[in-house]
């Protein structure tokens, strides 16, 4: 209603474009490219492409995976609209253009029906990221990719083998997505079924941020090296020795077994003894009708006269069973300091390959990436040199997110392994 958007402080303009209604307010990157695309060699569903490849590409770098819909202009990150497209041509000049949502007013959307859409509801980066990233960064891959994209139009179209590698490379990096989608999927159902859940339910997927904090800290030890294990977990993080001392003392397990060797130890002092003569006192009262009330004591002495063939055999049968029971302990401890000893390497070496990646290889990648970009532009590589580099990076972002799920899984299996519930922010 007009007083609702007059309330909000919404103004309304109608203009000559494609799209029907849409929102432009504080929080969006909003471009308005104005090109003539004869001059280009382009037609208006290969600008609408190049203004969406913007977007995707912009999204990518901040990790979201967004993508295009058939028949519907814009981009989208699941059920959810993250940038629409809206462009007219006149006298072949184009005007209006894209609005890329960083961080607006979400119940804005909420006043109109977005581009006719009524089963699209708007998300933006914020909502998908959380609080960042920070709009000036989004603004400014916008502007990187937009001057990528404008250097190849300025030079005439494309050549058809870049288009093909082009889409050759986003088939597979869509088929690496898909198998992750139902990886994620798989293990929704496979959590929602520990939890006892219906199957289907949908699971926020929320990654703690005291284990990413643990993954992603600084090592105390100036480079990688094989003593990794030596040097453990660093500062505050509890040693192999302690971690295997706690099981020891904590793990359900042996506590349990201690307590059977305690009964073992009981069984055999009750077998002993029965091999010596014991003393045995009776009382006895009884109630007898027309005479006086009976009382009886007795006293007798059991001679253990087969304490040979029967009571001392018993005695070694319950020493055996003692000594199976603290072997089988003993075989226990090892077993489990062993287990602890192999959990604490693996998460080890694990965060090793987490901050290799982190603090090594993607720096690289991501200054590769924009070392090609800029001399793609410049015309001084070809196509498939910045598409290997963009490649590399996804891969590697993809390889330190699976890596991360790892080393969660690896403290996990430390934890159950040791039988100890660790409070990493006590022990940070």
């Amino acid at each position: 209603a007009p007083e609702t958007l007059a309330a909000a402080r919404i103004a309304v303009h109608r203009v000559e474009r494609g799209g029907q209604a849409t929102y432009h307010g504080p929080g969006q990157a909003v471009g308005y490219p104005i090109l003539r695309l004869e001059d280009h060699g382009i037609g208006i569903r290969a600008y609408v492409d190049r203004l969406e490849e913007v977007m995707i590409r912009t999204a990518a770098r901040f990790g979201v995976a967004a993508e295009r819909r058939p028949g519907r202009p814009g981009i989208y990150t699941g059920c959810d609209k993250l940038g629409a497209v809206g462009v007219a041509v006149s006298r072949g000049v184009s005007y209006h253009g894209f609005a890329f949502n960083v961080c607006p007013e979400l119940s804005h959307f909420d006043l109109i029906v977005p581009c006719g859409q009524t089963d699209t509801p708007a998300t933006s980066l914020r909502a998908l990221l959380g609080p960042g990233p920070a709009p000036d960064a989004v603004f400014q891959a916008l502007e990187e990719f937009s001057e990528i994209a404008e250097a190849r139009l300025a030079v005439g179209r494309t050549p058809q083998q870049d288009v093909l590698r082009a889409q050759t490379e986003i088939t597979r990096m869509d088929e690496q997505i898909a198998g992750l989608r139902g990886r994620r999927t798989a293990a929704g159902a496979e959590m929602n079924a520990l939890l006892q859940r219906p199957a289907l339910e949908v699971l926020e997927p929320v990654y703690p941020a005291e284990v990413r904090a643990l993954a992603l800290a600084t090592p105390t030890r100036s480079a990688f090296t094989v003593s990794a294990l030596e040097d453990g977990m660093g500062e505050g993080f509890p040693s192999l020795e302690e971690l295997q001392g706690r099981a020891v003392r904590e793990r359900p397990s042996l506590l349990r077994h201690i307590h059977r060797i305690a009964a073992a130890r009981q069984a055999v002092e009750l077998a002993d003894r029965e091999r010596y003569p014991g003393l045995e006192v009776g009382l006895g009262y009884g109630s007898r009708r027309g005479r006086d009330d009976l009382v009886t004591a007795s006293i007798s002495v059991p001679v253990p006269i087969f304490a040979g063939r029967k009571q001392r055999q018993a005695v070694v049968e319950a020493a055996h069973e003692l000594a199976a029971e603290e072997l089988r302990h003993h075989q226990m401890v090892n077993e489990i300091t062993a287990e602890v000893a192999a959990r604490y390497a693996t998460l080890v070496r694990t965060r090793e390959q987490v901050l290799l990646l982190s603090d090594g290889v993607i720096p690289e990648a991501e200054a590769a990436m924009e070392s090609a970009a800029v001399a793609y532009q410049a015309g001084h590589v070809d196509f498939a040199t910045l598409l290997n580099a963009q490649a590399t990076l996804f891969r590697n972002e993809i390889e330190l997110a699976r890596q991360l799920g790892d080393f969660g899984r690896a403290l996990a299996e430390l934890e159950r392994a040791a039988g100890i519930e660790l409070n990493l922010e006590e022990d940070r």
